[in-house]
């Protein structure tokens, strides 16, 4: 450690003002310590949420508020996930590693490669948030009152905790809405009227904007702006004064999905009126207040792929499901294929942009499958079983984690609840292990 380290390390410990905490963690960052970096800024933006320079630091470090050491940070909001940040395997190995418990993923790894999930307590219909290793272990990490039912997709990372959506970090405040997470904060739409913010130091929204029309979906910026979709079009939102700072008006009635790239390209879906054509919906990109192109589409995006993110990948509205790529710079249509089965697939877009698919059909072996983005050809696949109901997720370099969960058998009545019974299964997809076929 060097002496300017010491020094901001000693007047951090003994002042821990807001600007010293942020000299301190800038310091770190520059020192690659992005962890202790994110911790340290946390403890600013916790400190003084009102701070831009302390929110614009802690996403120097940790883009978003993620932990910038997780293979697969979390959530950035309402369906949207984080992007992982190691590459997926090229050898599609599977074996299977037995749980003690019933659990469910929760598309989390934290910075050592445990997955995050939730174990069920039928008995008390309640759930706990645990950490799964890949040799099965299973370590408890926060009990809870709530029913399973409303936390399963409530968690996320920011800096280096692990942050509850129904509970932690905002003690008797419910995240309410569409919501998205930024530096050291939560934004959310309690009413489709209002856009509120909440830091993860107190329990109140510390602020709160009015007079929207209709809001959809939140979606934060790397330069410390929340963007708001509503029937309008884009609201541009100052995180740390909640002040309106900008808005861009979008053709359309209503507005759809939203998402967007690390370098500040939004996507989004913009529902139609008869009177603009046959088609009911289009998808338009934006990059710094300009519109770059626009298409019809009955359909949403669904995530970006590709090296530097060049793809767009989107599903159709209607079944059966259709996944489409449109080239992200100016959308001209690059493939599409058909998805099996009721569901659209759950994919999974690694480092390099590569997809990572499970595939299902009624009843059938679920295949995870390597998509080249470019064209949409299955590169390679493998069988998992007929059991696997939840997203994979990467653990570690070429790593990909999936909980397999029998479905259980309804109860009669409720008093036999205590009596249904569900296993568990690590599935661990790699190079690591040898080929095991699937329920063996």
């Amino acid at each position: 450690m060097d002496d300017e380290l010491r020094v901001l390390e000693v007047k951090a410990r003994e002042v821990g003002d807001t600007d010293t905490l942020v000299r301190y963690g800038k310091a770190l960052g520059r020192a690659g310590e992005r962890k202790k970096a994110a911790g340290v800024l946390a403890r600013a933006v916790e400190k003084d949420p009102g701070s831009r320079a302390a929110i614009l630091a802690l996403d120097e470090v940790a883009p978003l508020g993620l932990d910038p050491t997780s293979p697969s940070p979390g959530l950035l909001g309402s369906h949207q996930r984080a992007p992982s940040t190691v590459e997926g395997p090229d050898e599609l190995t599977v074996r299977r590693v037995p749980l003690s418990s019933t659990v469910h993923n929760l598309d989390i790894t934290d910075s050592e490669g445990w997955l995050l999930a939730l174990d069920e307590v039928p008995t008390r219909g309640t759930s706990r948030l645990v950490r799964v290793a890949l040799d099965g272990t299973i370590e408890v990490v926060k009990e809870s009152e709530e029913s399973p039912s409303t936390v399963c997709e409530g968690f996320f990372l920011s800096g280096s905790r692990v942050l509850w959506r129904n509970g932690d970090p905002v003690p008797g405040e419910r995240i309410r809405g569409a919501w998205t997470c930024g530096p050291g904060h939560v934004i959310h739409c309690p009413s489709e009227s209002y856009v509120s913010a909440v830091s993860f130091g107190s329990p109140e929204d510390r602020w709160r904007l009015d007079g929207l029309d209709f809001v959809q979906r939140l979606a934060m910026l790397r330069n410390g702006i929340v963007l708001a979709h509503d029937r309008q079009g884009l609201h541009a939102i100052d995180l740390a004064t909640g002040e309106h700072r900008d808005f861009l008006a979008l053709e359309g009635n209503d507005p759809g999905p939203m998402i967007v790239s690390q370098d500040g390209r939004v996507f989004v879906m913009r529902w139609l009126p008869p009177s603009m054509g046959p088609s009911r919906s289009m998808i338009v990109c934006h990059g710094d207040r300009h519109e770059l192109w626009r298409t019809a589409f009955e359909g949403s995006p669904v995530t970006l792929a590709g090296r530097g993110e060049s793809v767009l990948i989107c599903e159709t509205t209607a079944r059966p499901h259709q996944l489409v790529a449109f080239s992200a710079r100016d959308g001209r249509e690059l493939w599409s294929v058909p998805v099996p089965g009721w569901h659209a697939p759950r994919l999974l877009v690694d480092a390099r942009g590569r997809i990572y698919s499970l595939r299902d059909g009624l009843g059938e072996q679920v295949m995870f499958v390597a998509i080249d983005p470019e064209t949409g050809r299955d590169e390679a696949s493998v069988e998992l079983g007929t059991d696997v109901w939840t997203s994979p997720v990467l653990v570690a370099p070429k790593t990909v984690a999936i909980i397999a969960s029998a479905a259980p058998d309804e109860p009669e009545d409720e008093t036999e609840i205590d009596e249904v019974t569900r296993s568990s299964d690590l599935i661990i997809i790699g190079p690591g292990g040898a080929p095991r076929a699937p329920g063996a």
